[in-house]
This record gives structure tokens, C-alpha cells and sequence, in this order.
């Protein structure tokens, strides 16, 4: 498999080293007219092309002009725009009656207590946590209050409906750490939230989310607090990735369990 990686917000030097060194091919930029899209699908015969996070729509119209059926795409951006904010998470899920898979909305019964007020940001910027005492309410269309839920946090990659890699998270957004605990380490209430946010939020089954999800064991009941078309992976996730792909692509070859 030749799966080729377009970039939305630029990855870091290691991120794209990471995805090289898993067998991907990163494009440098994005093609903007069906010329440049010819010139880079000529050059690297690709058979796959996985999208992380670009949202341009002209441009990738321009993708379609090409003979190219025949090669899926990931995370389209027509299909990643329900998880592109926090705004448009909660959006498209309250449309499809899902709601109760995000945190809480904030509400005068619940005062005072502590929110996020959660915004776009790349690698945990736009986040901001609050103490209240009054209301709190989404600046625009795009942002998110979700009331504080003590718990424990996760990063859990799909691709499609498949949970391919699981890590727990641990400190706050500016100093980060997380300890690799595999699939079958990870809760199955956490698990059927993922799957269940897969299946309300999208309609192609080619998709690469990484999902950040708290779980309270006292409840044990999970939450959805972000999905990210661009995750940041470490070698052995970007190598699953891709494995994952490739079974999706091919139904009857075997994937390695973790």
C-alpha cells in the first residue's frame, strides 16, 4: 500500500518523520487547481490518500476532476468538518440525537462550578478552564462550554468504526504525558462511546479521528470531549494506522491484535 498523507495545519519535523518512517508520503503542500493534483498523483502512484484535517473544499473539488474512483480518500472534508470544532461536535450530534455522549451543557442549577470553555486550537490551545459563579456561554458557533467532569482522560484512534490505539492521558494541556495502554487495555464503555460517535457523526466509513474521551469508573459512563481529524501518533499508532487501512481496504487480510 502507497498511502499518501495531505497535510491541513503543517506537522511538525518529527510528526512528519514519524508517518515517513511508517511507509507514508507527505505532500509538501496542498494541490490548489487539477493540474497540481495530476502532477503529484503521477508522481507518487499512490492508492490511498489520507486527509489530516484540511478543509478546503475548492481544492479537493479539484481532486474529483481527476480519474481517481478508484482510490479511497480519508477524512473528507465534507465528512470532517462534524469534528472540526467543539461547536460543530456538539452540533452535529445534538441533529442526530446524540447529545448525551458530550459532557453536560452548562446550566443555572449547576452554579457554581468549574467549565471549559473549549475553542478550534491545534495541539490543546483554545481551551480555557473557568470557575463560575454565573453563566458562561459559547462566544460563537464554534465554541463549546462543557461542564469539568473528574475522571480519566484518553486519546483513542479509529479508523472507520475500528478502535485501532489507545493511550491515557495524564496532567494538564500544557505539560502532557501519555502511557500506551492498548485496545484491550481500554474500558468497553469507552470503546462504545467512540464507536457510537462514529456512527452518528459519519456517513463514509474512511476515517481517522483521534478521539479524546473521559471516562468516570464511579459512573462508568464516557464522554466525547473533542475529536481530531489531524491526530499527533508515535510510530507504533501511525504503523497501526496504516495497517488498519490496509485491512479496510482488503476485508479478508489479518491485522496484528494488541
Amino acid at each position: 500500500m502507497k498511502p499518501l498523507l495531505i497535510q491541513g495545519m503543517p506537522l511538525t519535523r518529527s510528526l512528519r518523520n514519524t508517518w515517513r518512517e511508517a511507509g507514508a508520503i507527505i505532500t509538501k503542500r496542498l494541490p490548489t487547481e487539477a493540474t497540481h493534483w495530476k502532477e503529484m498523483y503521477d508522481r507518487h502512484n499512490c492508492d490511498v490518500v489520507i486527509n489530516l484535517g484540511n478543509r478546503n473544499r475548492e481544492a479537493w473539488a479539484e481532486w474529483s476532476e481527476l480519474p481517481t474512483e478508484h482510490i479511497p480518500v480519508f477524512n473528507r472534508p465534507e465528512e470532517i468538518r462534524a469534528v472540526s470544532t467543539p461547536g460543530y461536535l456538539r452540533e452535529h450530534l445534538t441533529r442526530n440525537e446524540a447529545e448525551d455522549l458530550l459532557p453536560p451543557r452548562l446550566t443555572e442549577e449547576d452554579l457554581p462550578c468549574t467549565v471549559w470553555r473549549k475553542g478550534p486550537g491545534f495541539g490543546g490551545r483554545g481551551k480555557e478552564r473557568l470557575y463560575t459563579t454565573t453563566m458562561v456561554y459559547p462566544r460563537d458557533n464554534v465554541e463549546d462550554v462543557q461542564l469539568e467532569i473528574t475522571g480519566h482522560e484518553y486519546r483513542v484512534i479509529t479508523v472507520g468504526n475500528k478502535v485501532v490505539q489507545a493511550h491515557r492521558r495524564y496532567g494538564p494541556n500544557g505539560d502532557r504525558t501519555y502511557e500506551w495502554i492498548g485496545v484491550r487495555g481500554l474500558d468497553r464503555s469507552v470503546r462504545n462511546t467512540v464507536k457510537s460517535a462514529v456512527f452518528f457523526l459519519f456517513d463514509s466509513p474512511l476515517m481517522v479521528i483521534g478521539w479524546d474521551v473521559i471516562y468516570n469508573p464511579r459512573l462508568e459512563y464516557s464522554w466525547i470531549l473533542e475529536g481530531n481529524s489531524s491526530p499527533g501518533v508515535n510510530g507504533p499508532t501511525a504503523t497501526r494506522i496504516l495497517s488498519a487501512i490496509e485491512s479496510l481496504m482488503t476485508p479478508n487480510r489479518e491485522e496484528p491484535t494488541c
